[in-house]
């Protein structure tokens, strides 16, 4: 995993030998309510990659974290210059196959690491683009990209990385029970079909609000919050798996 800061100057000026810090964090700032008009420039744009071994210098600042670059460093105009935050090397991962249900037979691709020393991390992540590459061969191919928040140290981060081609979910109502005006029940068949030639596992996560039971399952689920029930699949390579479940709303 590597990790870069990109600076864009766009300011008419250039700052030889600049001394340079970053924070990282959500900082407010009052936004005027006043029209700024820009001009519009024709100049050519210079990307310019610095990978140098001492970089950038992190602390806890307020209650943000500032990151300081080890050297000055010059920022020509119109340049937007990429420089080295951090790297990681052998970054444990999981992939995971999620589908919500809800009219669509998308079922997303995920993966999932943990920002901690033990997986070579453990520094506070700032918010920023992350894109993924797979090796193929002699070259890393890329397969899908996902937008981070800021993520202190120890926490999980997930990535969506797009659909799955090879597999599929599907979801239809078997039954409406009305058992009064503020109770009633919904019976709902979920088929994942799996064209993969490996077995896998799908996540069928299902928000329900407030105020529901799951009264029958045909398979195990666990519910992380009050609101959303989650249940782990297994789907054969080449086959369907078929769950069939009751949930009762009481208002």
């Amino acid at each position: 995993m590597n990790a870069w800061v990109s600076i864009d100057n766009k300011t008419g000026a250039t700052f030889p030998n600049a001394n340079l810090k970053l924070i990282a964090g959500d900082v407010n700032r009052v936004q005027e309510n006043v029209q700024m008009m820009y001009a519009q420039t024709k100049q050519s744009r210079v990307l310019a990659t610095d990978a140098s071994a001492q970089q950038f210098d992190e602390k806890e600042f307020f209650e943000y974290h500032l990151y300081t670059l080890q050297r000055p460093v010059t920022l020509a105009n119109n340049e937007m210059k990429q420089i080295s935050l951090f790297e990681a090397k052998s970054v444990p991962a999981k992939k995971q196959f999620v589908y919500s249900g809800s009219g669509s037979r998308d079922v997303k691709v995920f993966v999932e690491f943990i920002n901690d020393e033990k997986s070579g991390l453990g520094v506070p992540m700032p918010k920023g683009k992350v894109r993924m590459n797979k090796q193929n061969g002699a070259s890393a191919e890329f397969i899908g990209e996902d937008a981070i928040d800021h993520t202190p140290r120890n926490e999980a981060i997930k990535l969506k990385l797009g659909n799955a081609f090879d597999v599929k979910g599907d979801e239809i109502q078997k039954n409406y029970n009305k058992i009064s005006d503020k109770v009633f029940e919904q019976t709902m068949e979920v088929t994942i079909t799996n064209r993969k030639k490996e077995d896998i596992v799908v996540n069928l996560e299902k928000v329900f609000g407030t105020n529901w039971t799951i009264t029958q399952s045909s398979l195990p689920y666990t519910s992380p919050n009050a609101q959303k029930a989650v249940w782990a699949i297994p789907a054969k390579k080449d086959g369907k798996t078929v769950l069939t479940y009751t949930v009762r709303y009481a208002y």
